[in-house]
């Protein structure tokens, strides 16, 4: 599964982690892989079950232009409404929530230097809702597909609120292939 976000926020006034002032953030691909079951409660309907490593986050240029790419490793559990549009080709959407449990937060330089912990300054869980489509076709004995979906973080992530970093909500935005196992 592909996995990066979009969505550049900009926030010249804002403190990042007590480093300096936010010049710009940008979007980074990343990589993510999971594991899925998905219930019929009839034809066209049905839940998707699962969970996935996750690895998101974004580029961030501070004023004095130092650059950090921001790291947050999490193993998230979805929930997922699924419904079938078409059977021929099968082309459906899916919404719902995901909840993400962060084990691991840092900031590498873009220049040589240390990683940096961010354990004490991001919360240890995200609220995402997702919005997605995509189609599935067969493959042999199985099949295959392809979809987008859109993720957006509900909660805040900062745990200190005596940095000023306006909105620090994940989005993400994914293009996944997957192969269905019958």
């Amino acid at each position: 599964q592909g996995n990066g976000e979009i969505l550049p926020r900009h926030n010249q006034d804002g403190v990042f982690m007590g480093m300096g002032g936010i010049d710009s953030r940008e979007s980074v691909l990343r990589m993510t892989a999971g594991l899925f079951a998905q219930i019929m409660r009839s034809d066209q309907a049905g839940i998707l079950l699962g969970g996935r490593y996750a690895n998101y986050g974004e580029r961030v240029a501070l004023e004095d232009s130092r650059v950090f790419d921001v790291e947050h490793h999490s193993l998230v559990l979805a929930a997922f409404l699924k419904y079938y549009l078409s059977n021929s080709p099968r082309v459906f959407v899916t919404a719902g929530p995901e909840f993400a449990f962060i084990f691991s937060s840092k900031l590498s330089p873009e220049e040589q230097g240390e990683d940096i912990d961010l354990g004490e300054f991001v919360k240890s869980n995200q609220l995402f809702f997702d919005i997605g489509a995509g189609v599935e076709f067969p493959l042999g004995r199985y099949g295959a597909g392809v979809s987008v979906s859109y993720a957006m973080g509900v909660l805040d992530m900062k745990a200190m609120e005596s940095y000023e970093l306006v909105n620090y909500k994940p989005r993400e935005l994914r293009v996944t292939a997957f192969w269905l196992l019958h």
